[in-house]
């Protein structure tokens, strides 16, 4: 097994580690121990993995990662407010057409799309409600007054197609 160096980088007035450095060639090793799609996961698998970014860079500049995650968040509970569901794929597809539907619920299924019809057939659940990879966006505050504002707002248009 590989010796993994990890560096203490602050000590508070105790003398306790504030932050831990871990250098990216471990990463490799380290990737299987952390959950999946957690944020810490998120952070160590971009920059760990930096060929697909510097493609991204020469295609269309420097990239903001920080800014990156904050609007795929808002993106996703903009989504999730209008009660839609996100699709993607990942290691736990086995093939096209299998995607994750990450349910407004916070519950994932493995389902085959068929784009053109816009149908899913569901194969299996993945995780319950709640349990999912982004559920953590649902108590997120701006998931709240995004879903009020969506409900006032299909509400206000019910009404006006009402008279």
């Amino acid at each position: 097994m590989m010796s993994i160096e990890l560096i203490e980088l602050k000590h508070d007035e105790h003398g306790t580690p504030v932050g831990v450095f871990i250098p990216f060639r471990y990463w490799g090793v380290l990737r299987h121990t952390v959950r999946a799609y957690t944020p810490i996961f998120d952070l160590m698998d971009r920059y760990g993995r930096p060929k697909i970014w510097e493609f991204v860079e020469k295609q269309h500049g420097p990239v903001n990662y920080l800014e990156m995650q904050m609007k795929s968040e808002l993106a996703f509970i903009q989504k999730f407010a209008r009660g839609e569901a996100i699709y993607v794929e990942d290691e736990r597809c086995p093939s096209k057409p299998h995607f994750v539907r990450h349910n407004p619920d916070g519950s994932e299924d493995l389902i085959s799309r068929d784009w053109e019809k816009e149908t899913d057939v569901l194969v299996r659940q993945l995780t319950p409600a709640g349990q999912g990879v982004y559920a953590f966006l649902l108590k997120d505050p701006r998931y709240e007054r995004i879903k009020a504002r969506h409900k006032d707002q299909h509400t206000k248009d019910g009404e006006a197609s009402s008279t």
